[in-house]
């Protein structure tokens, strides 16, 4: 068991960020626990998002400059993994088409004009919400934002009905057993007890992540019938960027 769950704390690592490490491995029978590491991988990308705004404050780098460095940081601190299911999932729903159709665009490696027009927008509104943050010097935010979208990405793997053609097919969905849903619940909640102590009146950013995640989760689940890792990247790249806008707003 002990085993199992060291390489689930390894894929995860490995599969939702591009941070080195110096050891590789998998193990098919693990894969349930990877779903549980992955609200720390957005705790860890969530310091280093904070630590470079900081960082950045620290040399006196230019407030645009340091904008558009903190608007593509977390996607290269991903791997464009979350930006790439955020494009597919908007190809595939802003077609119009049948579900059946949705779920053929879902998985064809072209690129279309919809998904290019709303990556384009997206880094728009983020990098004008970093910019407004990025003057106020309130980064601590940055920690919470990812690691809630990504706690919430988790649970939303564990309980719904997936996409068949999804590598969270019911299959492996079965895997999962109530102690693993139940931590889920229980780092869900720690991280709003967290944000409510040390953001106080920032605290309420974590409500436009998860507001902009249910969206997100309702506009995709309902256009294609499930869940998979595509729909999971887009609810996470549109609620952490409806995260940056409130908060944006607040200060």
């Amino acid at each position: 068991m002990i085993k199992k769950i060291m390489y689930g704390a390894l894929m995860a690592f490995t599969m939702f960020s591009a941070i080195p490490l110096p050891f590789h491995g998998w193990d098919e029978d693990a894969r349930p626990f990877m779903i549980l590491f992955l609200p720390l991988v957005g705790v860890l990308h969530g310091f280093l998002w904070m630590s470079a705004a900081m960082l950045l404050t620290y040399f006196n780098v230019n407030a645009l400059l340091a904008s558009v460095l903190l608007s593509t940081f977390p996607f290269l601190l991903s791997g464009f993994i979350h930006i790439d299911g955020f494009m597919d999932v908007t190809d595939a729903i802003k077609s119009c088409r049948s579900k059946e159709e949705r779920i053929r665009i879902l998985k064809d490696p072209n690129c279309g004009s919809f998904a290019v027009i709303s990556a384009i927008i997206l880094f728009a509104v983020q990098f004008a919400s970093l910019f407004v943050i990025f003057q106020n010097k309130n980064f601590l935010p940055l920690i919470f934002i990812p690691t809630i979208s990504r706690t919430l990405s988790s649970l939303c793997v564990s309980i719904l009905p997936t996409l068949a053609e999804s590598q969270y097919n019911t299959e492996y969905q079965n895997k999962f057993n109530k102690l693993h849903i139940s931590i889920l619940f229980i780092l869900f909640f720690a991280t709003i007890l967290c944000a409510v102590f040390y953001l106080d009146k920032y605290s309420f950013t974590l409500s436009g992540v998860i507001l902009g995640y249910m969206f997100a989760l309702q506009r995709a689940y309902s256009s294609l019938g499930g869940i998979s890792g595509d729909v999971s990247g887009f609810c996470i790249t549109i609620s952490e960027m409806v995260g940056l806008l409130v908060l944006a707003l607040a200060v």
